[in-house]
């Protein structure tokens, strides 16, 4: 699924992270998140989507771009609870 449309329209977004792993799936989430017509409740759809797969995208080369993205377009709310996931990991990701 690469048309931004689709994954926007999609009621089901558990496999949001795990496209992020891939360079070009990567690009169309990074758009989503990045486009002003898109609504911020999507938006947060993502980042609720990306939840307790923070680790396994921070250290994969497409996934942290997604994670520095989502960081720049989540609310402070959000940029919290996905940053407090990652707290405890944070020697295991320097490694």
């Amino acid at each position: 699924m690469t048309d931004p449309k689709a994954l926007e329209k999609s009621q089901d977004l558990v496999f949001v992270a795990y496209l992020s792993l891939d360079v070009i799936s990567m690009t169309v989430v990074t758009r989503i998140l990045e486009s002003k017509s898109v609504k911020m409740e999507m938006k947060s759809r993502l980042v609720k989507a990306m939840k307790g797969n923070m680790l396994l995208m921070s250290v994969h080369e497409s996934g942290c771009r997604v994670l520095q993205r989502v960081i720049e377009c989540c609310t402070l709310e959000e940029q919290v609870l996905l940053c407090k996931e990652l707290k405890s990991k944070i020697l295991y990701c320097v490694e």
